[in-house]
């Protein structure tokens, strides 16, 4: 007999978690002038967050084992002590502000994420959603640089697609006949950190059976396209780390992994040195020089945090305000640049290693791997410590982590996630 107060309420939560963990890219969305499609998206995710999670409130029972109770229990000293910082911070209003909006919403994901009763297809469901909205902004992307008009608007360049009244734009970085785009993003390198998730979660749900050849080829192909004229060093390289790791992590037989990852390696050299041969010498020139450009002055931000660090290594700045307290006052207007450096310099060094220590516990469950669960739980275990891990490495390049984005929260989800598929797959094996 199925009891369907049960599936109700599991179906409503998976539905929750989808609004938690996706609808923030899409409230994240900006035009051609790099402002918000919609205004207030900040407020609008906060308020969607506590609704859901008052109406959630009354039916919620979790069952907090060790490994439940260590996370929010980190998490919590780490959001006290953020907000211990306000009292020596130059900026205490920001500091608490900051660390309300960082860390509440967090809270809310963590806690419905643990008292997920099917994580695996809500899992899933996720990346089905996140697969679409990286090929939707892939599509324009793409369709605006081909079909569409490049003008200037205030020392910016635009493409512009119109089709009858309904008009569609995007920021592009570069010049021809290297143009980068950027979709609905307003910034390439944030185009190719989502399209980073999105690929990830195409291949998972191949990987899983939950998607045909086909449907996962094509998908595939026009993300990575669009990934591809982002131009975006870090994000190109850290997602093909991510899909090289998922892709060999997934074979059972050690002999497979070793064979795949030397085919891949060998492919990836005869398609750079075939790509070098047949391009043009205009867009070669100008892909070496992009390639060459160097940190694009990222390392010139990265000075004046390093020596915060060293003059404050115990108790930061405060939390979030790196750019208020380090870099403005040397004549920076950008962000760090460095989710590392600039929460170390914000929290000390002792609030990033509690940071750190949280990363790595995520990653670690979801390699403690059993050869006996089935093969969706064990892809599912592969995608998140695969994507924690390229999450990790990108930081070092941008900020995203700790701030208010949209991909804080999948990382977020994805720390919980770990923990939460590991005790579902003890008790199947128990």
């Amino acid at each position: 007999m199925i009891n369907h107060k049960l599936t109700i309420k599991t179906n409503i939560l998976q539905i929750i978690l989808i609004i938690f963990t996706c609808i923030p890219f899409l409230l994240e969305l900006k035009n051609a002038q790099r402002n918000p499609i919609i205004p207030y998206h900040a407020h609008i995710i906060i308020l969607l967050y506590i609704l859901l999670f008052l109406f959630l409130l009354p039916f919620i029972k979790v069952k907090l084992e060790t490994s439940k109770l260590f996370i929010l229990i980190m998490w919590t000293g780490l959001f006290l002590w953020s907000m211990t910082t306000s009292f020596w911070s130059l900026y205490p209003e920001f500091v608490i502000q900051r660390s309300f909006m960082i860390f509440i919403p967090s809270y809310i994901l963590f806690i419905v994420t643990f008292y997920d009763k099917e994580p695996i297809n809500t899992f899933f469901s996720i990346l089905n959603y996140l697969s679409w909205f990286g090929a939707m902004l892939a599509f324009i992307g793409l369709l605006i640089l081909i079909v569409g008009e490049n003008v200037w608007v205030d020392g910016s360049r635009i493409g512009i697609l119109k089709i009858g009244f309904f008009t569609i734009e995007q920021k592009l970085f570069g010049a021809p006949p290297l143009l980068r785009i950027s979709s609905l993003t307003g910034n390439p390198n944030s185009l190719a950190a989502t399209l980073m998730i999105s690929l990830a979660s195409t291949i998972a749900l191949y990987f899983a059976d939950i998607w045909g050849k086909t449907k996962s080829m094509f998908f595939f192909g026009i993300q990575f396209m669009a990934l591809i004229f982002t131009f975006s060093r870090a994000g190109i390289s850290v997602t093909i780390i991510v899909l090289c790791l998922l892709v060999v992590f997934s074979q059972k037989q050690l002999s497979s992994k070793i064979f795949k990852s030397i085919l891949i390696i060998l492919i990836t050299g005869l398609l750079l040195g075939f790509t070098y041969i047949i391009l043009p010498d205009s867009i070669l020139g100008g892909l070496i020089n992009r390639i060459a450009v160097g940190l694009n002055l990222r390392d010139q931000l990265w000075i004046p945090l390093i020596s915060s660090v060293l003059e404050s290594p115990l108790t930061g700045v405060g939390f979030g305000v790196s750019q208020e307290a380090v870099l403005q006052p040397e004549g920076f207007t950008q962000g760090a640049h460095n989710a590392h450096l600039a929460i170390t310099s914000e929290i000390g060094i002792l609030g990033y290693i509690v940071l750190c220590f949280l990363w790595i516990y995520g990653i670690i469950f979801s390699l403690r791997l059993n050869k006996t669960i089935e093969k969706k739980l064990r892809i599912a275990f592969i995608t998140i410590g695969v994507l924690l891990f390229g999450f990790y490495i990108h930081q070092f390049v941008e900020t995203s982590i700790l701030r208010f984005s949209a991909r804080h929260f999948v990382w977020v989800y994805l720390l919980g996630s770990a923990v939460s598929l590991y005790s579902k797959s003890c008790q199947k094996i128990n």
